[in-house]
């Protein structure tokens, strides 16, 4: 069960994708498309819902990297990006 706003456009993001630990990139090509099919101007501060592939959503919010140039999101309230994404794959492994 999601809790989050359904209202909210969703953009696809891969959990080991990112240009630091506290975002996620948003430059894929999935993604991409996503972003095109907001259909509203993207500004920073924008709230979405980011969906990866292993079923994965967090409500983010939209942060454009000048040095990357793409789009970025930051989930709200959740631990950092990439410690997340780390957790979810040191799962079963000692």
């Amino acid at each position: 069960m999601t809790t989050h706003n359904q209202n909210l456009p969703r953009v696809f993001f891969d959990p080991s994708e990112g240009p630091d630990n506290f975002r996620y990139a948003l430059w894929l090509p999935q993604s991409l498309l996503d972003l095109d099919r907001i259909g509203v101007e993207l500004r920073d501060g924008t709230q979405i819902i980011i969906y990866a592939d292993d079923g994965r959503e967090l409500q983010a919010t939209l942060e454009f990297d000048r040095c990357c140039d793409g789009w970025t999101a930051r989930p709200v309230g959740a631990e950092p990006a990439k410690s997340v994404a780390r957790q979810s794959e040191d799962v079963g492994h000692t």
